[in-house]
């Protein structure tokens, strides 16, 4: 009664009106709106993760029982993404990334279906088809998000909410990942996973079409001007802002030096184990379950009010320290503890990552920039998995370090520049 008697005064009373719960009931209906944006978006990104995840567990096993070259496809598809990515980018954004994103779905289809042939060409095929779909995968989805949730007037700030989510989740469907594909290959053997992949890329690419809006990459210039689409613009756009080139550069330096990490693994806790016997499983789950306590450990951080520049800072450091150690102490130990604190420092960086890039990098170039940094990132992946095969591992970790330590000067030097602004306006 007493609700219908509110009910009734309210709308009858405009005296009665309280500007500040209408406001407080519009911030709370816009919060409710993101929070669904948010599980709808994350719920895309567990099972496009998984899909990516399943992948790469037996990628190698099954290559192997193919008696193919593991090297030679492994290096053509890192090469072919760095060549995707020198024009990707701006079709992307021009073409609208909702269409970016069903291509990565069909691409990936037809890439697992190919992974069925013991034919070496066609495996190829398959690699130089990745590089495209890997170079569409860490920029149209991002790109997408990023720009559907300033399209519907959702927080700035709650941005760094979403991508912390994703680190989390990140880590956790890579743990399952593991379980669900050993269970695939137990059943169907190595192709299981490849299998389970089809459907679930399938399944990302039928509800992204369903329920997803197209957006687009702004072609227009601030004062109205019709900007020329394309990667000359987006590299004049880099070369404009030293913020846009040290976020660029973050992102190539430390993906590249993590990539070259993954390659690693598993031979160099083979090496530094006593009885050169490592289960790998095991150490998998454990390296994964690292990367979302890193995203629990942003989480944290985040809740202290501690800026993305001043996290990453720290975590870059934290990275390259730990890519010390094989070098110093190649011994089991100290290794495995040291792969720990690196992917904790991943999980951290994929979620904070993401909130720099979206704090500078434009919206409306997102795509295209992204992917011109894909470019370097590429190459140093190529260079540290032909190092591995020639080199002693400790000289490849030393390369990883370099470019981790690289990645902090380039952190470093973003945040003094990002606080500028404020020390100025504290002089004033």
């Amino acid at each position: 009664m007493e609700r219908i008697l509110g009910f009734w005064v309210n709308s009858n009373s405009t005296k009665a009106e309280d500007p500040k719960k209408n406001s407080t009931a519009a911030d709370e209906k816009l919060r409710a709106g993101y929070k669904r944006f948010r599980m709808q978006y994350f719920a895309i990104y567990v099972v496009l993760m998984l899909s990516d995840w399943v992948q790469g567990t037996n990628m190698y096993t099954l290559y192997q029982s193919y008696g193919v070259d593991i090297g030679t496809l492994f290096l053509t598809g890192f090469g072919a993404s760095a060549v995707f990515s020198l024009f990707i980018g701006p079709l992307i954004d021009k073409y609208g990334r909702k269409r970016a994103c069903l291509l990565y779905c069909a691409g990936e289809v037809v890439i697992n279906i190919l992974e069925h042939s013991t034919n070496f060409q066609i495996l190829l095929l398959g690699r130089v088809i990745g590089g495209l779909t890997t170079a569409l995968l860490f920029t149209s989805f991002e790109s997408w998000m990023v720009t559907a949730h300033r399209a519907k007037g959702f927080e700035e700030s709650w941005l760094q909410e979403t991508f912390s989510m994703c680190s989390i989740g990140n880590g956790v469907v890579a743990i399952f990942a593991g379980l669900v594909s050993q269970v695939m290959a137990d059943w169907m053997g190595d192709i299981g996973p490849f299998r389970l992949a089809i459907a679930l890329s399938a399944l990302v690419g039928v509800v992204v079409g369903l329920m997803w809006e197209e957006n687009y990459g702004d072609s227009s210039s601030e004062d109205g001007e019709e900007k020329a689409a394309g990667a000359s613009e987006a590299m004049k756009t880099i070369f404009s802002d030293p913020k846009i080139m040290l976020t660029g550069l973050q992102q190539a330096t430390f993906q590249g030096a993590m990539f070259t990490f993954v390659f690693m693994w598993v031979p160099v806790m083979f090496n530094v184990a006593p009885d050169g016997k490592v289960p790998t499983g095991l150490v998998y789950a454990s390296l994964m379950a690292a990367i979302a306590i890193g995203g629990c450990v942003l989480g944290f951080l985040q809740q202290k009010s501690v800026s993305p520049e001043a996290i990453s800072v720290l975590t870059f450091i934290v990275a390259t320290v730990s890519m010390l150690v094989p070098v110093l102490a190649p011994t089991l130990a100290p290794t495995f503890a040291a792969f720990l604190v690196f992917e904790m420092c991943v999980g951290i960086i994929d979620g904070v990552g993401g909130t720099i890039r979206s704090k500078y990098i434009p919206g409306g170039q997102m795509g295209a920039i992204l992917n011109f940094f894909r470019v370097p990132l590429n190459i140093l992946v190529v260079v540290g998995t032909k190092m591995e095969s020639t080199y002693p591992h400790w000289i490849c970790f030393l390369y990883c370090a370099v470019w981790q330590g690289i990645t902090a000067i380039a952190a470093f030097y973003l945040w003094t520049i990002s606080t500028q602004p404020t020390e100025d306006k504290k002089k004033k």
